[in-house]
């Protein structure tokens, strides 16, 4: 595009709408490219907000019932970059057992981070240091990569925010950094969290974690190869991780849900920076 002056006007393309789009539908997306009929190909450039052709975007349109300002958005270079990517929507989904929410953890090394550290600094003083406390040193070495793969997956903003806000901000700010790495825990959060809020139901049971991963394998052949036991093992991560953040009771097979106090500065800075979809997830709010 171009300024009227004649300059090169640099622009991005972001399809965070589209990825949004396929979440209220429940579809994924090799079933969007079934019904839309567009290309292997076209789906991963999706994927990575590159440009399609204009017939990728009609046969999307046209599958979805939609207009194309509903699947994808154009931003100046400079405000794309400044905002957080949620990459998470069109991530595969995962199963992890061991990454819990590590509030203590994270909001050490985002103040190391704040301090001049680099990852890899924070790396040494973890192994030389054992700086997280842990009972060994492969549980270090977890804690350590789980951390970092969540602050890279935020910018600089978000870790200043992070630093000036209380405890009950920044384990809300936590719950924010494993959605925005974990694809699995984020529709967990979305499709049964959300609307348990939003139908004002105050019990989480057991059989909502277990039952919403069986639903997932249902319509996908990687999550179908999921043992019972790895269930087993997600639904207790998932637990731990919402009982660290105070978002439920503390024990039993059914836990009381305890609705998040989203301030109103939480709730700026999230739509600042394009996370809506998430402020709507922590506040209880229909899409």
């Amino acid at each position: 595009m171009y300024r009227e002056s004649g300059e090169v006007d640099i622009m991005a393309i972001s399809y965070r709408k589209l990825w949004i789009q396929l979440i209220d539908r429940n579809m994924n997306k090799t079933e969007l490219r079934e019904v839309s009929g567009i290309t292997t190909n076209a789906l991963a450039a999706l994927g990575k907000d590159e440009r399609v052709t204009t017939d990728v975007l009609n046969k999307i349109c046209l599958a979805l019932k939609c207009d194309v300002g509903d699947i994808m958005e154009i931003l100046p270079d400079e405000e794309y970059k400044k905002m957080i990517e949620m990459r998470v929507l069109s991530a595969p989904f995962v199963c992890r057992t061991k990454d819990l929410l590590w509030y203590r953890e994270t909001k050490q090394c985002i103040e190391l981070l704040k301090e001049g550290k680099t990852l890899d600094e924070i790396k040494e003083l973890s192994q030389n240091e054992n700086i997280f406390n842990a009972a060994s040193s492969s549980r270090a070495d977890n804690i350590r990569v789980v951390t970092a793969r969540r602050v890279k997956s935020v910018n600089e903003e978000f870790l200043d925010f992070f630093t000036s806000q209380d405890a009950m901000t920044q384990k809300q700010l936590c719950i924010v950094l494993v959605m925005l790495t974990d694809r699995t825990f984020y529709e967990f959060m979305n499709n049964i969290f959300r609307e348990k809020m939003i139908l004002g139901v105050s019990e989480l049971f057991d059989s909502d974690l277990i039952g919403f991963v069986h639903r997932l394998q249902e319509s996908d052949e990687r999550i179908a190869k999921w043992s019972d036991a790895a269930v087993i093992k997600v639904r207790d991560n998932y637990k731990h991780i919402l009982k660290e953040a105070e978002f439920i009771s503390e024990s039993g097979t059914t836990r009381e849900i305890v609705r998040p106090i989203v301030s109103d500065a939480m709730k700026t800075f999230l739509q600042d920076e394009g996370l809506t979809p998430i402020y709507k997830i922590l506040a209880g709010e229909n899409v």
